[in-house]
């Protein structure tokens, strides 16, 4: 049977809104603030966690048609590739009612096993359950071929394929005569082109330097997610 695929959200730091000649940018339109978010989070979909180039788009968290006033505001940005943008289209969706990558710890939401199982945290409490499911629904993170047939939805593929060359990774890495930091950068190297973040931090989840580059390595990950030990902890402010 098929395993269930990868839901992988990496909590994010977008930062407050670029500055040009020491002021605020006032974006005209919003396609304006793309390369700005990419310099601050990469160019990673903001929630599946695809690497992409031409096809990311400037995502609203809130959305446009029915928060007009949010149309142009930076707070209001993140990066989405065509399937997650597709999905969550102009959803009207609580900021209380989903676990948001720019918000909260969102790799806490969820618990992975060998081979992308996924499945919601089971120790989080009913309500914060039931948010960790309203994140997937959102933009359809839990979809699969079998489930529904979707020829130009590749996410699932995608996702097992970076499990599968994250575990060989590691495999190598056990391999005394890899364990330099020259390979362990190649590795960084091979994560960041990949992309899925999540599921680089989850397989190399115990070697606390191989997370500590992880989470250096990709822009605007948020620091304040982890403790000094590189721990999953509550994010300030946030709901997870």
């Amino acid at each position: 049977s098929r395993k269930a695929p990868l839901v992988i959200v990496r909590p994010v730091q977008r930062g407050a809104c670029p500055i040009d000649k020491g002021v605020p940018i006032v974006f005209s339109t919003y396609q304006e603030a793309r390369p700005y978010l990419i310099n601050c989070i990469g160019s990673y979909c903001s929630y599946c966690g695809m690497r992409l180039d031409a096809s990311l788009a400037v995502e609203h968290v809130q959305p446009k048609s029915s928060r007009p006033a949010l149309r142009l505001r930076w707070e209001n940005f993140l990066l989405a590739c065509t399937n997650c943008n597709s999905v969550k289209k102009d959803k009207r969706v609580g900021i209380r009612t989903v676990f948001w990558p720019d918000r909260d710890n969102t790799q806490r939401a969820f618990r992975y096993g060998p081979g992308g199982l996924i499945e919601v945290n089971p120790t989080l409490s009913t309500a914060e359950r039931r948010r960790a499911q309203a994140t997937m629904d959102l933009v359809g993170l839990d979809r699969t071929p079998d489930a529904r047939p979707n020829a130009s939805d590749r996410r699932w593929l995608s996702r097992q394929r970076a499990w599968e060359r994250a575990r060989d990774a590691r495999r190598r890495l056990l391999i005394p005569r890899n364990n330099t930091p020259h390979f362990r950068s190649q590795i960084i190297d091979t994560a960041k082109e990949a992309g899925f973040w999540p599921i680089w931090f989850t397989v190399f989840e115990g070697n606390r330097d191989m997370t500590r580059r992880l989470i250096r390595a990709f822009p605007g990950t948020a620091t304040d997610c982890f403790d000094s030990q590189l721990n999953l902890v509550v994010r300030p402010g946030g709901l997870l």
